[in-house]
């Protein structure tokens, strides 16, 4: 095909790949023929409009003619076709599609051509396998949605550690990132007061991720599931939801984050970097929803933490199916939130004259006084009820 600045470089489920021919096999609408014995009739029924398939064939080269990384892409892509469920084509005229992968064949030159393959796909746009928008039960779409995430988050670490070359740099590079993930996971739950069992237990892991980084390149999909997991277990180190956010939050804050660069070692940081930054944003969303929250207030300051967290994260280092499932995520937390604060007072405030806390919650709420007169003394941080004046905060709804 010939270059055009408008179209798109293609991937197939975040892996690149050269796209020599693209089709659309079927196009107009699907009919179902009716034929009648004795009888020239004939009923056509129209069965709805076609969605789009899209046939490719597709080519993977060596990076720099070594065989090491013709076996690395290929292996990648073919994970890539055979990924469970929908996944994400980035066409390279049409932009990005949600698609299954149905048919798959691959043809390897064995004369004049090694280190080339040729693979000929066909995908399907599909609107399935999609989560929902409504559920009756949105804690348990929201834990779905997080253990999707984890999921394909160990996947990349995974692919990240499998495209390792022999190189120092980058063995350094995944000891260092790993290291200062786990350094301030540790330094941040210090700052807590959590569940003692929890956060022994969750120390003595990630002390023991660490010690096992050296084994890393023979054990990689063991090593990401751990890794992954040890992120995910800080959401169960306190059982204070309000802790274990702004925990999420430090950790969150204290990650460099990833920045584009050519160098290898570089993009395993940023491989390292993206995973725990969007780690601990699902865990953010799911311990939001979890929050005894008092006033509207008290949701409006998480949903900024939220979104501020959210807006720094750059799409660019994850795969589209990651960011898909983030967004995902974060449109299913800030509807249950939204709902949530309809149903809460909001904070107001009022100049009185000086008088009694009780007296101010009776002529404020009548029958409602004995409750909200605890409230005025919370809100207020009041040491003598006896005698208030000025400027004081009250719920009103």
């Amino acid at each position: 095909m010939p270059l055009n600045s408008n179209w798109y470089a293609p991937k197939l489920n975040g892996v690149p790949f050269v796209a020599l021919e693209s089709s659309l096999p079927q196009l107009g609408r699907k009919t179902v023929i009716f034929e009648y014995p004795n009888s020239d009739s004939r009923y056509v029924e129209d069965m709805g409009k076609y969605r789009n398939v899209y046939s490719f064939t597709a080519q993977i080269t060596a990076n720099n003619l070594t065989p090491s990384s013709y076996k690395r892409n290929k292996k990648r892509f073919e994970k890539a076709l055979s990924h469970e469920g929908l996944g994400v084509l980035i066409h390279p005229t049409l932009g990005r599609k949600e698609v299954v992968v149905v048919r798959a064949e691959q043809i390897e030159p064995v004369q004049n051509q090694i280190g080339q393959c040729i693979y000929k796909f066909v995908c399907a746009e599909s609107d399935l396998n999609k989560f929902p928008t409504q559920l009756e039960n949105k804690k348990s779409l929201l834990n779905k949605l997080d253990d999707l995430i984890k999921q394909k988050l160990g996947f990349g670490i995974e692919n990240m550690i499998d495209g390792l070359d022999s190189a120092l740099e980058s063995y350094n590079s995944v000891r260092d990132g790993i290291t200062a993930v786990c350094d301030a996971m540790q330094q941040a739950m210090e700052t807590i007061n959590g569940i003692n069992d929890e956060i022994a237990g969750l120390t003595a892991d990630i002390t023991n991720l660490k010690n096992s980084i050296n084994d890393v390149l023979k054990f990689p999909s063991k090593f990401a599931t751990s890794f992954v997991a040890n992120l995910g277990r800080l959401i169960q180190v306190t059982s204070n939801f309000s802790d274990a956010f702004n925990l999420q939050e430090k950790v969150f804050r204290n990650t460099i984050a990833p920045f584009e660069s050519l160098l290898n070692e570089v993009k395993v940081s940023n491989t390292i970097s993206s995973t725990t930054k969007v780690a601990l944003l699902s865990n953010s969303f799911i311990i939001a929803t979890a929050i005894n929250y008092k006033d509207q207030s008290e949701i409006n300051n998480v949903i900024k933490k939220l979104e501020t967290m959210y807006s720094s994260i750059n799409p660019i280092f994850l795969t589209d199916e990651i960011y898909t499932l983030v967004q995902n995520i974060r449109y299913q937390t800030l509807l249950d939130l939204k709902n949530l604060k309809l149903k809460l007072p909001y904070v107001n405030s009022i100049n009185t004259n000086q008088l009694p806390a009780i007296a101010l919650a009776y002529n404020l709420y009548n029958q409602s006084a004995r409750g909200q007169y605890e409230n005025i003394l919370n809100l207020n941080k009041i040491q003598d009820p006896s005698n208030l004046n000025g400027d004081i905060k009250i719920f009103t709804t």
